[in-house]
Protein backbone atom coordinates (compact mmCIF):
# COMPACT_ATOMS: atom_id res chain seq x y z
CA UNK A 1 0.00 0.00 0.00
CA UNK A 2 2.82 2.39 0.85
CA UNK A 3 4.56 1.67 -2.45
CA UNK A 4 1.38 2.51 -4.36
CA UNK A 5 1.06 5.84 -2.56
CA UNK A 6 4.72 6.67 -3.18
CA UNK A 7 4.36 5.82 -6.89
CA UNK A 8 1.22 7.95 -7.03
CA UNK A 9 3.03 10.93 -5.53
CA UNK A 10 5.93 10.45 -7.95
CA UNK A 11 3.50 10.37 -10.88
CA UNK A 12 1.71 13.51 -9.71
CA UNK A 13 4.96 15.42 -9.18
CA UNK A 14 6.26 14.20 -12.56
CA UNK A 15 3.13 15.56 -14.21
CA UNK A 16 3.55 18.86 -12.38
CA UNK A 17 7.15 19.02 -13.62
CA UNK A 18 5.85 18.69 -17.20
CA UNK A 19 3.57 21.68 -16.55
CA UNK A 20 6.57 23.84 -15.66
CA UNK A 21 8.53 22.89 -18.79
CA UNK A 22 8.47 25.54 -21.52
CA UNK A 23 9.01 23.26 -24.53
CA UNK A 24 5.75 21.38 -24.08
CA UNK A 25 2.76 22.51 -26.23
CA UNK A 26 -0.24 24.06 -24.47
CA UNK A 27 -2.64 21.20 -25.19
CA UNK A 28 -0.19 18.79 -23.58
CA UNK A 29 -0.03 21.04 -20.51
CA UNK A 30 -3.83 20.96 -20.31
CA UNK A 31 -3.81 17.17 -20.58
CA UNK A 32 -1.10 16.89 -17.94
CA UNK A 33 -3.07 19.11 -15.57
CA UNK A 34 -6.20 17.03 -16.16
CA UNK A 35 -4.29 13.83 -15.43
CA UNK A 36 -2.86 15.43 -12.28
CA UNK A 37 -6.37 16.23 -11.07
CA UNK A 38 -7.49 12.67 -11.74
CA UNK A 39 -4.38 11.34 -9.97
CA UNK A 40 -5.04 13.43 -6.87
CA UNK A 41 -8.61 12.13 -6.75
CA UNK A 42 -7.39 8.54 -7.08
CA UNK A 43 -4.88 9.07 -4.25
CA UNK A 44 -7.53 10.52 -1.92
CA UNK A 45 -10.26 7.99 -2.77
CA UNK A 46 -9.16 5.19 -0.35
CA UNK A 47 -9.04 7.64 2.56
CA UNK A 48 -12.44 9.08 1.71
CA UNK A 49 -13.97 5.60 1.43
CA UNK A 50 -12.48 4.72 4.82
CA UNK A 51 -13.98 7.84 6.41
CA UNK A 52 -17.31 7.09 4.72
CA UNK A 53 -17.33 3.56 6.13
CA UNK A 54 -16.44 4.87 9.59
CA UNK A 55 -19.33 7.34 9.36
CA UNK A 56 -21.79 4.45 8.93
CA UNK A 57 -20.55 2.61 12.02
CA UNK A 58 -23.36 3.88 14.24
CA UNK A 59 -26.57 1.79 14.22
CA UNK A 60 -28.81 4.64 13.05
CA UNK A 61 -26.65 5.80 10.14
CA UNK A 62 -27.15 4.94 6.51
CA UNK A 63 -26.27 5.90 2.98
CA UNK A 64 -26.60 9.63 3.65
CA UNK A 65 -23.86 9.56 6.29
CA UNK A 66 -21.67 7.46 3.99
CA UNK A 67 -21.96 10.01 1.19
CA UNK A 68 -21.36 12.92 3.57
CA UNK A 69 -18.27 11.16 4.94
CA UNK A 70 -16.88 10.70 1.44
CA UNK A 71 -17.65 14.25 0.34
CA UNK A 72 -16.02 15.77 3.44
CA UNK A 73 -12.69 14.28 2.38
CA UNK A 74 -13.18 14.53 -1.41
CA UNK A 75 -14.39 18.17 -1.44
CA UNK A 76 -11.05 19.83 -2.25
CA UNK A 77 -9.86 17.19 -4.76
CA UNK A 78 -13.21 17.38 -6.58
CA UNK A 79 -12.96 21.18 -6.76
CA UNK A 80 -9.38 20.80 -8.01
CA UNK A 81 -10.55 18.35 -10.68
CA UNK A 82 -13.32 20.71 -11.79
CA UNK A 83 -10.74 23.50 -12.07
CA UNK A 84 -8.48 21.20 -14.10
CA UNK A 85 -11.33 20.36 -16.46
CA UNK A 86 -12.12 24.06 -16.94
CA UNK A 87 -8.44 24.83 -17.58
CA UNK A 88 -8.19 21.91 -20.02
CA UNK A 89 -11.17 23.17 -22.01
CA UNK A 90 -9.71 26.69 -21.98
CA UNK A 91 -6.38 25.38 -23.29
CA UNK A 92 -8.15 23.52 -26.11
CA UNK A 93 -10.10 26.63 -27.13
CA UNK A 94 -7.12 28.98 -26.88
CA UNK A 95 -6.21 30.40 -30.30
CA UNK A 96 -2.87 29.23 -31.58
CA UNK A 97 -0.18 31.88 -31.56
CA UNK A 98 2.42 32.43 -34.24
CA UNK A 99 5.19 31.30 -31.94
CA UNK A 100 8.31 33.04 -30.76
CA UNK A 101 10.48 34.87 -33.22
CA UNK A 102 14.19 34.20 -33.37
CA UNK A 103 15.16 37.89 -33.43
Amino acid sequence: MTAIVILGFLAVFGLIFLLISEKVPNWVKGTVLLLTGIGVNILVLPVSLFIGVMATDAPGSGVREFIIGILVIQALPILFLIGCIVFFIAMLRKPKGKGKSLQ
